[in-house]
């Protein structure tokens, strides 16, 4: 049996940071690949030059996500930058069905955290396809 699916797309622009939401159905039952997107930020030096940041903390929950809670999102995970300030970067993840709020902060090699992103609201519809017929006539 192939799966073929849906896709759903919310693209939401917070001043200069960029951070949107493809997803994507996926084989496996009741979840979906999220695709998150967003354009890296820099981490300002005091010679006036900036540098790629250290990490980034995202965060996934059923509730709201606020600069004060993030890091207490249920579904949280952390990734390592990898690109220069100004280029876009990607992070997917698999979530199960529901709806979800996403964020994340970024972090400098010293630990200094950002402020929280702009917040985004996704849907993770139910990706199962039903039966098939079996008895058409």
């Amino acid at each position: 049996m192939k799966l073929t699916g849906r896709i759903w797309y919310a693209i939401v622009m917070l001043l200069a940071l960029l951070l949107g939401v493809i997803i994507v159905q996926t084989a496996m039952s009741q979840s979906a690949a999220v695709t998150l997107t967003w354009t890296a930020p820099g981490d300002p030096k005091p010679d006036g030059s900036q540098s790629k940041v250290y990490k980034y903390f995202i965060g996934a929950d059923r509730d709201s996500l606020t600069d004060q809670n993030l890091f207490d999102a249920y579904n949280h995970w952390e990734k390592y930058a990898e690109k220069l300030p100004g280029q876009p970067d990607t992070f997917t993840v698999e979530l199960p069905e529901g709806t979800y709020f996403m964020a994340l902060k970024s972090c400098d090699s010293v630990g200094n955290w950002s402020d929280v992103s702009n917040v985004i609201s996704i849907v993770v519809d139910d990706v199962t396809p039903p039966e098939a017929v079996a008895d058409l006539k």
